[in-house]
Formats: C-alpha cells, sequence, structure tokens
C-alpha cells in the first residue's frame, strides 16, 4: 500500500516505445545522449566528439512503473538531452490517469541534437495532460536568449 521505494539501481534508458537503441556518449558525458548533436551554427557543443557508442534498451515511464508497482510518482524528473519529449510519450497512460504529479523537464531553445522537440511541443504535450508550466530554472543564455532551462509542470 502507498508508496514503495524501487531499487535503488537501474541500468536502462527511458523512451516512446521499448527498443534497443544507440546511445552516444560524448566525450563530456553531460552531453550523452540517444541522438546526435545537431551541426547547427547556433550549437556551441556541435564539435564535442565522441567517445563511444553503445547498443543500450530503451523501456517506457509506463513499462518501468508497472514492472516496480508505482501507483504514484511525486516528481518525474526528465533530462535526457533532447530526447525529453519521446521520454514523456512513454509516460502517457501514466499522466493520463494523474499518476504522474509533477514533471521536471530540460527543454532546449536552441537546436542542440538532431530530432530533438521544441520546447512548444512539450509545453503542448504536458498541456494535453493537465500539466501546467510552473516556472523555468537553470536558464542557460545564448548570448542574450535563452538557450535551454529546466521548466517545472504540475497538475491543475
Amino acid at each position: 500500500m502507498g508508496h514503495q521505494q524501487p531499487k535503488a539501481d537501474h541500468k536502462v534508458a527511458l523512451g516512446e516505445i521499448q527498443e534497443e537503441r544507440e546511445f552516444i556518449n560524448y566525450k563530456d558525458s553531460c552531453l550523452s545522449s540517444l541522438l546526435p548533436l545537431e551541426d547547427d551554427a547556433e550549437n556551441r557543443f556541435r564539435n564535442m566528439k565522441e567517445a563511444r557508442r553503445e547498443k543500450v534498451l530503451v523501456n517506457t515511464v509506463d513499462a518501468f512503473s508497472e514492472l516496480n508497482h508505482l501507483d504514484k510518482i511525486d516528481l518525474l524528473k526528465v533530462d535526457t538531452q533532447g530526447f525529453d519529449l519521446n521520454v514523456l510519450k512513454g509516460a502517457h497512460t501514466s499522466l493520463k490517469s494523474r499518476k504522474i504529479q509533477n514533471v521536471l523537464v530540460e527543454i532546449n531553445f536552441v537546436k542542440m541534437y538532431s530530432g530533438q522537440a521544441s520546447p512548444f511541443e512539450i509545453i503542448h504535450f504536458l498541456g494535453e495532460h493537465d500539466l501546467r508550466l510552473v516556472d523555468y530554472y537553470e536558464k542557460c543564455r545564448v548570448g542574450f536568449h535563452l538557450g535551454w532551462c529546466s521548466a517545472l509542470f504540475s497538475l491543475k
């Protein structure tokens, strides 16, 4: 009954569907992602060198939650280097059933990763699940403009 503590160590990537994908490890591990860096002039990390690639199993938040018997998620933190909307889509059932109360997600306003979602797609998706923007945090600027930040969303 109530909250159960999940196992402390889970070696799994999260996404929209269960699959095997290639994970790109960059020399700066903070940039490592399931998506390649975008070769765009406004991406200051575009010349970052890869360290290695490896195959990883991708699961969904919904499947992980079911497997670990989680009946409620107070805060889902998603910081997956451009793959954030994919992770959120893999939480569709948990979001729809209001199992997830709050979401803290990194959003990019600059083209950092090939295939990344726009901030507006993320905001729209969470809005469709009755989550509303609370505020932006950890803002990083590219020149005068907002480059990326964390955004907190909460149920209405």
